[in-house]
């Protein structure tokens, strides 16, 4: 699903590949072809749920990562293909600030995926939830993206399981630098993937998706 900033959505569907996985993202992106799924397959929903969250930045950030902190994603992927997802942050320096690299940050008590994709979506559309990398947005490199004082930045990433079963996270790590200085600032998403070897399910159940949203709840307490 792709999101428009006032709210308005348009879903699209695609497919990709995916990448070898690494330990920090960051560089170029270097998807390979693209075929539309057809059929049942062409499934794609999200579901953005809850407040925003505030007050789980971190100290050393040079970002706001809290912006989206409480809204819930989900969709599902059969193994080995890429779940996609955005999470937002604002720079409220007054500085510019250039990205470097981004890691996956687990969810506690939730199984998670392995991070194979990072970007910056530059324009005004952004992805709420996709299957497939890469959607169908325009990209580009995370690495060296510079984000102007008083701008918000759209990172994409994707992220794969090779196992069936629910997966969460927290969102991403990035990994950032201004005049020189380094820094990381957590940047939260909550995204929920149910991984089916079918891909029977269209959305994962509410059960998991509320179990998911209560860990958002009590991180905004």
């Amino acid at each position: 699903m792709l999101i428009h900033p006032n709210g308005t959505s348009k879903t699209e569907y695609a497919c990709g590949n995916t990448d070898p996985p690494t330990r920090r993202f960051g560089g170029p992106t270097t998807p390979t072809k693209c075929r539309w799924m057809s059929g049942g397959k062409r499934v794609l929903l999200a579901v953005v749920v809850g407040a925003l969250l505030s007050g789980c930045g971190v100290s050393d950030s040079q970002l706001n990562g809290t912006v989206a902190g409480g809204s819930v994603a989900g969709v599902s992927v059969p193994p080995g293909q890429s779940a996609d997802y955005t999470a937002l942050a604002d720079n409220d320096t007054g500085q510019t600030v250039t990205l470097q690299s981004a890691t996956l940050v687990p969810l506690p008590k939730f199984r998670v995926m392995r991070l194979v994709h990072v970007a910056v979506e530059p324009g005004r559309l952004f992805v709420a939830s996709w299957v497939g990398w890469p959607p169908n947005v325009p990209t580009v490199p995370l690495n060296g993206f510079r984000v102007a004082p008083g701008h918000r930045v759209q990172i994409l990433y994707g992220e794969v399981a090779d196992s069936t079963g629910n997966y969460a996270d927290l969102g991403l790590r990035v990994y950032t630098s201004t005049n020189g200085q380094q820094a990381s600032t957590r940047v939260l998403s909550f995204a929920t993937t149910c991984v089916d070897r079918k891909h029977s399910l269209v959305i994962c159940p509410t059960s998991f998706v509320d179990r998911v949203q209560a860990v958002a709840e009590r991180l905004a307490g």
